[in-house]
């Protein structure tokens, strides 16, 4: 089976940037692994939720993944709002790149404005090139994954590559979204922002809901 290795900074991030996407891939025969960096623990509205944030996150993860099919996610105890590029965590990535051996890689555009994405976009992309040398021999063979993409979450794309059409997934991809209960009155609105932003999409599909993607140009590729 094909793989697919996602790389989000926080609970919900996949669901927003390719909760359709993810279901379409799934239909396509891929497998889809995600890694989810951070238990969210600073999204509290309320001081009463601060020690409680980061279980309820957790749960209404392990929820929505379930309506978009997600087979394998691995949760990361990194500090929200503190991921940084470092050593260790650049390699922690070349060895997932590796162990999963995944044919594309989804992960956060470097121009999001959030800290953890920014963090996380620079050091997957990274990862993705070095995966490839013959170094860190503990951490693996190496390993090409063909394409990297980034998704959108709150910064929408000027021009973006693809637009994938979600129109038989965007029920579930709202369903998915909704169990997010926690973080209505942190993003207020937010399930009427995507679907604006998925039927913005749509402009130049045939559809009514789309999900765009950029293809980062890290590493140069062998065919047209």
């Amino acid at each position: 089976m094909k793989n697919i290795l996602i790389f989000e900074a926080h609970a919900d991030d996949c669901v927003i940037g390719m909760g359709g996407t993810v279901q379409k891939l799934k239909e396509e025969g891929y497998k889809i692994i995600l890694i989810t960096f951070t238990k969210g623990e600073t999204a509290y509205s309320s001081v009463d939720m601060k020690d409680k944030i980061a279980e309820i996150r957790r749960k209404e993860n392990k929820k929505a993944l379930q309506w978009i099919g997600v087979d394998t996610h691995i949760v990361w105890d990194y500090k929200c709002q503190g991921v940084e590029n470092t050593r260790s965590l650049h390699q922690k990535c070349i060895e997932m790149i590796r162990k999963y051996k995944p044919e594309k890689i989804f992960t956060h555009s470097p121009y999001d404005k959030h800290r953890d994405h920014k963090a996380i976009s620079s050091t997957v992309t990274e990862a993705w090139w070095k995966a490839t040398e013959g170094v860190l021999a503990d951490k693996g063979d190496p390993f090409r994954a063909k394409e990297l993409y980034y998704f959108e979450t709150t910064e929408l794309f000027t021009h973006p590559d693809y637009i994938i059409e979600i129109d038989p997934y965007y029920e579930n991809k709202v369903k998915a979204l909704k169990e997010f209960k926690s973080q209505f009155d942190v993003m207020k609105g937010f399930i009427n922002y995507l679907e604006g932003m998925a039927k913005t999409r749509s402009l130049y599909i045939n559809g009514n809901y789309g999900e765009a993607f950029l293809k980062s140009d890290f590493l140069p590729f062998s065919e047209f």
